[in-house]
């Protein structure tokens, strides 16, 4: 018989098995899987000597929660990113300051990136302009990322490398927000605000990814997440994943959509493999 490394009683656990019987010990094995349920007497059957017990004091014990839709490492990213949520920021100055003050931190910087942004906790609800971020730097891009996800704004010399000016028509399923004389103001809508990234943001390294996972796996655990489904997951991620498993550095467990034009862009028209294809053997 397995034995518990570790042993939660007196606690008010939720089994959700659905037959209402009142729980207050769990076992635990080494491995982490639950060993055990019930009464203490129910559980003390798998504790030894090295066993971990430890007192809940009452309290309520749920399994896990399962964020169906995530992007780890974007989270990860926006982990490291700056805090622009309002509030604290309460005006278009400190989201300006914030920046700079990012900048002036990381001179070496290639981009510097603001997340959570809402231009509704703002002095008349007014979106920032690539204007208001050239005064954080007319040399490297500045992005900031809308807390919807679905919006960005960046400053000119983002603009630039992104490839939209005057003359740039919207693509499909996006908007270049522009002022009275054409002119791009730096808010880009939908699909314009993550297209072409490349082109602003460096790509990570593997090690990179990896201590990028490190922050965004203590980040779900204390929060209760203990298993999250990658929508749209790069073929090249999914190594990363399977490194930081084997390494322990990802224990949230994780199912990998993959993302299925990236797949067939790489098979070539034709020659594209079959979902089966795709299952681990």
């Amino acid at each position: 018989m397995n034995l518990a490394h570790r042993i939660l009683i007196n606690a008010n656990i939720l089994t959700m098995t659905g037959d209402g019987a009142p729980t207050s010990a769990v076992a635990i094995g080494e491995d982490g899987r639950i060993l055990a349920t019930g009464s203490r007497s129910d559980v003390d059957a798998f504790r030894a000597a090295t066993t971990h017990v430890i007192d809940l004091g009452g309290r309520t014990l749920i399994p896990g929660f399962f964020d169906c839709h995530a992007h780890l490492l974007w989270l990860a990213a926006n982990l490291g990113d700056v805090d622009l949520a309002s509030p604290p920021a309460v005006s278009h100055e400190d989201i300006v300051a914030r920046l700079a003050d990012r900048l002036r931190a990381r001179p070496d910087a290639k981009v510097i990136q603001g997340v959570g942004y809402t231009q509704n906790g703002l002095p008349g609800a007014r979106h920032l302009t690539r204007a208001d971020l050239d005064r954080v730097s007319s040399e490297i891009p500045v992005r900031i990322v809308h807390a919807s996800g679905h919006a960005a704004v960046v400053n000119s010399v983002g603009l630039r490398r992104l490839g939209y000016g005057k003359e740039t028509l919207d693509p499909p399923g996006g908007e270049i927000v522009r002022d009275a004389s054409g002119e791009p103001t730096g808010l880009l809508l939908e699909a314009v605000s993550w297209s072409n990234l490349e082109r602003i943001i460096p790509e990570w390294s593997t090690v990179e990814a990896l201590d990028a996972l490190v922050r965004v796996n203590r980040y779900l655990l204390e929060r209760g997440i203990t298993s999250v489904g990658d929508a749209r997951t790069r073929m090249r991620d999914v190594e990363v994943f399977g490194r930081a498993v084997a390494t322990n550095t990802l224990q949230v467990r994780v199912n990998c959509m993959i993302d299925w034009a990236e797949v067939v862009a790489q098979a070539g028209e034709g020659n594209v493999p079959s979902p089966d294809a795709m299952q681990p053997t």
